[in-house]
């Protein structure tokens, strides 16, 4: 028998979801318990949910831990990093959503949507110049499955498209790939820059001073993947100084965002409390990637989606 632990009661969460992956297999019991010390002992699979030293310490049979989410930054602590437990993500249920979140944020700022929903509150007749996002270039940092569909979106509204990423490739939704160490090239070039990367060592403040000087003045910064990524005091000053046009901001430093940060009142900023990837089809994706994984789990195959703990992507 394989027992499965889902750590928390998750409101997305429902019967059908269960049976998927009881249907899977006889030999499959999925378990629902927020009192994971309790259970721990006989899971072999963890869906997390909450996972830390002292349930590490505790699980005796413990083989896969699966995060619902791309992200997993807050579960690589040291002894976890150490272990030979697999871990994997849920990487593919996010470009739908997390790509029509970047292009809304783009077309809000060129078109002026936010300056108008201002005029609008204060039923103010003002009208701003907009500009079009077609001819302009889309600069992606972070060109893995997101990345990919938000240039897919880009090249729809005719916009050149560089993405960057460790693996150069070709693909019909860039017209170039570049590697990680000319991010300067690609920041130079870019009317918009997104942020779609996952939160590791190297990228922590990846994004400072250097990197918003070397933006256009009238780019915008788009960030959708981690907050930590970006120096907030930095891209403050920057918009301050003007040194960048503005921001599409999905993810902060601090969540949810101090009420004194100078970022909710700038006019040239646009504030969504981290919900890019929310989307009402969430957890049928999510399953379904869990449900093809636990297959290949029972047939000793080799799982997808599976995360370099070292690395942390």
């Amino acid at each position: 028998m394989v027992t499965i632990l889902f750590t928390r009661y998750y409101e997305m969460l429902e019967e059908k979801h269960i049976m998927q992956i009881k249907n899977i297999s006889k030999n499959v019991k999925v378990i629902i318990d927020e009192n994971v010390f309790k259970v721990i002992p006989d899971v072999d699979i963890l869906i997390a949910g909450t996972f830390n030293k002292e349930i590490l310490e505790r699980a005796e049979k413990l083989q896969w831990v699966h995060a619902l989410a791309a992200g997993v930054d807050r579960l690589l602590f040291p002894e976890f990093r150490e272990s030979d437990i697999v871990l994997t993500n849920s990487s593919g249920v996010h470009p739908i959503p997390i790509s029509e979140h970047v292009l809304g944020m783009m077309l809000m700022l060129t078109r002026r949507f936010n300056k108008s929903m201002k005029s609008q509150s204060q039923k103010k007749w003002e009208r701003p110049t907009p500009v079009e996002l077609h001819g302009k270039t889309l600069g992606i940092v972070g060109f893995g499955s997101i990345g990919e569909r938000i240039g897919q979106l880009g090249k729809c509204l005719g916009m050149s498209v560089i993405g960057m990423k460790r693996n150069i490739t070709t693909t019909e939704n860039a017209d170039e790939i570049m590697p990680p160490e000319k991010l300067h090239d690609l920041l130079n070039r870019s009317d918009f820059v997104v942020i779609s990367l996952p939160l590791t060592k190297e990228t922590f403040h990846l994004f400072g001073k250097k990197e918003f000087q070397t933006m256009k003045k009238t780019a915008y910064l788009i960030n959708v993947s981690r907050g930590k990524i970006v120096c907030e005091k930095d891209l403050v000053d920057a918009l301050e100084a003007e040194e960048i046009a503005g921001a599409g901001l999905d993810v902060f430093e601090v969540e949810p965002l101090p009420a004194e940060s100078p970022l909710w009142e700038a006019e040239n900023v646009i504030v969504t409390p981290h919900y890019a990837g929310s989307t009402p089809e969430y957890f049928n994706r999510a399953i379904d990637i869990f449900c093809d994984n636990l297959q290949r789990f029972l047939k000793g195959e080799p799982l997808i989606n599976v995360v370099n703990k070292k690395t942390g992507y």
